[in-house]
Parts: C-alpha cells; sequence; structure tokens
C-alpha cells in the first residue's frame, strides 16, 4: 500500500441552498411581523444549517486512505482496486462515506456506513482499461454528506500510481500456424531444459524458482537465474509491422488488433515450449521463453505505438541470430497485406480470420 496526496473540498448542496433561503425568508417574516413563533421557526432552522456545517466539518477529519493496485493488466479485462480507509480518531466514528473512483474508462463506486474511532475498512472497487499503455490509477473521491444532507465534504486520494494495461490475450489455433507454408523449418518440441550451461542473468517475475542459483545470488546482492541449452529446441520470431498507414481506415484499431495477436501468439507458444522473440521497427525482444521472458514481451507491447514509415521504408527486419528451426511469423495491421508476401524468410503476413479462435 502506498500514501499519496490529499485534497479536502466542501460544497453546499440544493438542499442547502432551500434550507438557506429557507431561514432568510422566515428571519425577514419575524422581522417584519415580530411574532414570536416566527423567530422559533427562523431559529430552528438556523440550528439545522449551524448543526449541518460544523458536524459534517469534521466527519472527515482523521481518515486516512490507501490504495493497493496490481502493477499490470490486460486491456478490457475487469480487476480490484484494494482501498484501506483507516479513521484514526480517538473517539468519533466516520458516518455515511461513499467511495468511488472516475475516469474516462468508467466508474466504480461503493459505500461504507460506519468506520469506527481507531478502525479501518477494507473496500474493493472495479475497474478496466480499454486501452492499451501505461496509464495513471484513477483518482479515488471519498464523500460524505452527514448528517443533514446539507453540505458535501470530500476527500479526492492520487496515489501516484501507474498501471502497466498489456494487450489482450485471446485464444489461437497454433496447430494451423506450424501447417503455413512460409514459416521457415519446422523443428522438434523441447524435451528438458537440457545439461549444460549457457548463461547468467537477473531473476524475472514469473521465473522457474528452481533455476536460481543460490551462491551468485548471495554473492551479488540479488537473485540470478542459471540457464541451460536445451537438448532441442524450436524458435519463432514474430514480426509486427507497427508503421502507420495514413490511408487506412479505422487504423487505430487494425493497429490493436494485430498487437493483441502478437501477444496472443507469444504467449501460446511460450506455453507450448517455444523460444519465442517479437521484432518491430522500433524495439525488439530476443529469443527466450518462460513466464518471465512472456512478461518482457507483454510489457514491450503495451508500451509500443505505430512507427513512422519515412523512416522505416522497405525491407526493415534483419534476422535475429542464426539459429536452426526459426520459423517467421509476420503480423501487419493493414489487410490489403493479408495472405501476402512479405519477403521475410518466404514467409506471408497473417490473416487474423485464419488464427483467432472465436
Amino acid at each position: 500500500m502506498k500514501k499519496g496526496h490529499l485534497q479536502y473540498r466542501r460544497r453546499v448542496r440544493p438542499s442547502g441552498y432551500s434550507f438557506l433561503i429557507i431561514a432568510v425568508l422566515v428571519q425577514l417574516a419575524a422581522w417584519n411581523t415580530g411574532t414570536n413563533l416566527l423567530y422559533m421557526i427562523a431559529g430552528a432552522v438556523e440550528s439545522f444549517l449551524i448543526a449541518g456545517y460544523f458536524m459534517g466539518r469534521f466527519t472527515l477529519r482523521g481518515l486516512v486512505p490507501e490504495c493497493a493496485n496490481p502493477a499490470a493488466v490486460h486491456r478490457a479485462d475487469a480487476f480490484s482496486t484494494t482501498v484501506r480507509i483507516e479513521n484514526r480518531r480517538r473517539f468519533l466514528p466516520a458516518l455515511s462515506l461513499r467511495i468511488d473512483s472516475s475516469s474516462e474508462f468508467g466508474v466504480s463506486r461503493a459505500y461504507a456506513t460506519k468506520i469506527p474511532a481507531q478502525k479501518a475498512a477494507l473496500i474493493r472497487l472495479r475497474h478496466s482499461f480499454p486501452k492499451r499503455g501505461v496509464h495513471p490509477i484513477p483518482a479515488l473521491r471519498i464523500s460524505t454528506a452527514f448528517p443533514l444532507g446539507l453540505f458535501s465534504r470530500t476527500i479526492i486520494y492520487q496515489d501516484g500510481e501507474e498501471i502497466v494495461v498489456y494487450p489482450r490475450v485471446r485464444s489461437v489455433r497454433t496447430a494451423v500456424l506450424e501447417q503455413l507454408h512460409g514459416t521457415g523449418e519446422t523443428p522438434r518440441l523441447r524435451r528438458g531444459d537440457g545439461d549444460e550451461f549457457f548463461s547468467l542473468r537477473e531473476y524475472a517475475p514469473g521465473d522457474d524458482l528452481r533455476k536460481i542459483s543460490w551462491k551468485v545470488s548471495a554473492r551479488v546482492g540479488h537473485l540470478v537465474i542459471r540457464e541451460l541449452e536445451p537438448n532441442t529446441s524450436r524458435n519463432v520470431v514474430i514480426v509486427l509491422d507497427t508503421r502507420f498507414v495514413p490511408d487506412l481506415p479505422e487504423f487505430e484499431e487494425h493497429f490493436e488488433n494485430s498487437v493483441d495477436l502478437a501477444a496472443s501468439l507469444a504467449l501460446s507458444f511460450i506455453h507450448k515450449q517455444y523460444s519465442v522473440s517479437v521484432v518491430t521497427p522500433d524495439a525488439r525482444v530476443e529469443l527466450g521463453d518462460g513466464n518471465g521472458h512472456a512478461v518482457k514481451i507483454l510489457d514491450m507491447l503495451a508500451r509500443l505505438f505505430p512507427a513512422d514509415p519515412v523512416r522505416h521504408r522497405g525491407h526493415w527486419f534483419g534476422p535475429v541470430e542464426e539459429t536452426r528451426g526459426i520459423g517467421y511469423l509476420v503480423i501487419a495491421p493493414d489487410p490489403g497485406q493479408w495472405g501476402r508476401p512479405c519477403g521475410t524468410r518466404g514467409a506471408r503476413v497473417l490473416n487474423p480470420a485464419e488464427i483467432v479462435c472465436a
């Protein structure tokens, strides 16, 4: 949980304005007529205003919100943000709290009837990001109109954190891909991780804990993974052409779908024990496998933008490395290129309709 920045706001609600107008009119009538009953009514209305103002003024004092957010999510997938609201006052409870978090992506609301003194409440808010990329966490609003609904007090909490929104991952038919012409040599399935030492690298979330080199990790002060040379392997290079097509209607939608397709293929092949590389005009993830490598690919794809077509002309893609058993899959957002040869090791541009499952 991380503490952020708090802002306090207050406003008069429509019912408060109504009470204020009534109080003024009754007071004027009492002055003009000198009737004791009108003075009593004016005093009662004014006491409601004064009580509502001062009691509501201290309702949100002493509340400290904190938020716990996931580090990354997939676009269009709902996720939960855990909000902890602590009441640090020694005696008075916090009553009738409305919690909401709103942004251009939607509104999530919750309600807490009471948070006792020296206690805390845990609330879950649901969010969904329809756009890929890195987004700030929406601000949290805690408001109350206690006790009379005449005045509204609000805390606006912004924790300053950002969340990485990965591409959407869908089910794909990898069996069809293995039979496509022009995807390179069809290699054998990997059997085991091998016995020969290959390299050392820093630990990434999702890596197999059994591959940690504890002696090296203790010496350098952070976790280090020991990579072994696989006995047999198959390797796939996913070539994603992100160059902007100015004459293509709805290019943004086609672009996002192509990024989703690249992510879906990469994860499907990694789950089937392939070594996968993803290459774009502006970014590249070299061949690798495992959950940690999948996170690297998703993070790279989450931060992609359309590339400059002037800067990347012609045959911009070069081979990743000279490795036997590499298959090349080419993805492009331009429907006019689907199914056509692209000159990359004899591969052709994939048609998403042949790959994505319903």
